[in-house]
């Protein structure tokens, strides 16, 4: 496209493939290089940020809490952003049978957790939390226990349900 000042615009023909971006072909791919992100072939916008999602969401972790919350146990363990389990607890330690799928047992596990935590110096203040399993409620008190200490940045629930699931067994014949 040109333009003078007496006519006007004036429309050259150009190539479909001009036509269809609306730019020079050699003056967008030198900008599409320059946006490019050079690990692979997807472009950035320009002006964003670099980094990784978790520093863009108020910088990184100290830690991830994983929760096994049962019908029968509340189990707990620290890993580190390495990956490297820390600490440990579960609801066994101290009580037996059906008590250790209580809230009160998911809170005891907690402040096991953190006092193990403590206990080996490990600089914790910010944690994400997955938890997984379908226990009564023990996740809110856990929770409660775990947001005294730490500050909680993402919460998860990886907690698997089934889409249909398998085919249930035949009726029983009496």
């Amino acid at each position: 496209m040109s333009y003078s000042p007496e006519t006007g615009p004036a429309i050259t023909p150009a190539a479909p493939a001009e036509v269809a971006s609306g730019a020079n072909p050699a003056a967008s791919d030198s900008a599409a290089r320059k946006d490019r992100d050079p690990r692979g072939g997807r472009s950035r916008r320009p002006g964003s940020r670099e980094g990784t999602y978790r520093e863009s969401r108020g910088g990184p972790v100290d830690g991830i809490v994983y929760i096994y919350a049962t019908f029968n146990n509340t189990l707990s363990t620290f890993v580190d952003s390495q990956g490297n389990t820390k600490a440990w607890a579960n609801a066994g330690e101290d009580n037996r049978g059906a008590k250790r799928s209580t809230p009160y047992a998911a809170s005891g596990v907690a402040k096991r957790l953190v006092q193990r935590v403590k206990d080996k110096n490990l600089r914790v203040s910010r944690v994400n939390v997955i938890v997984k399993g379908a226990g009564r409620g023990s996740i809110d008190a856990f929770l409660k226990e775990l947001h005294r200490t730490f500050e909680i940045c993402m919460l998860e629930d990886r907690t698997p349900l089934p889409h249909n699931g398998c085919r249930p067994p035949k009726k029983r014949r009496v």
